[in-house]
């Protein structure tokens, strides 16, 4: 090291308000791409658990008459369209290019 032309580590170490600025908006934008990818992942697992089930149903039905089995596999899928399972599905593919768009963002 040069004893004539110390290193100030104060004014070495610090950042200047526009850097600090580009770096929390990079960081919240690194953390709503995380955020998204949580969530996502959970809803599908979710839809994926769900529709398990639905299909065991369906393969083994309750013991009885065929018109058992038919009404228990109409209240099921009545269930599905009631809570629009249909679309919820068809909306992750979308919820995940928002989360990779998200995530270029942070990359530029």
């Amino acid at each position: 090291m040069n004893k004539t032309h110390p290193i100030d580590l104060e004014r070495f170490l610090t950042l200047d308000k526009n850097a600090q600025r580009v770096i929390n908006h990079r960081n919240l934008l690194l953390y709503l791409s995380l955020a998204f990818a949580i969530i996502i992942g959970a809803l599908a697992t979710m839809s994926r658990i769900w529709i398990f089930r639905y299909a065991r149903k369906l393969n083994h039905p309750p013991p009885g008459s065929l018109r058992l089995h038919a009404l228990n596999r109409q209240e099921i899928y009545d269930g599905s369209r009631l809570w629009k399972l249909g679309a919820f599905v068809e909306f992750l593919p979308i919820l995940t290019l928002i989360d990779v768009f998200l995530f270029g963002l942070f990359l530029l």
